[in-house]
């Protein structure tokens, strides 16, 4: 079968266009069959990476702003 096309169930109806079977992306432009063996997806590496990228510029700008308000409270006696 050739890359990047949906599977199509194997034992249709007769008379009838085969359906589709339930499948995913494996990420390489291939379709794989969705199954208890084989589920959906839940994660997503790239986007993991970039939340936890983002999550330490966060922590970074929080800490930067902590050492501002603790500069500025000394420079107004606070």
């Amino acid at each position: 079968m050739p890359s990047g096309r949906l599977l199509r169930e194997t034992n249709p109806v007769p008379g009838e266009k085969p359906g589709f079977i339930p499948q995913h992306g494996d990420g390489n432009g291939n379709y794989v069959e969705t199954s208890l063996n084989n589920p959906l997806p839940t994660s997503d590496a790239v986007l993991q990476s970039k939340i936890d990228e983002l999550q330490t510029k966060i922590d970074t700008i929080q800490a930067d702003i902590a050492v501002l308000k603790n500069l500025l409270n000394s420079y107004l006696g606070g």
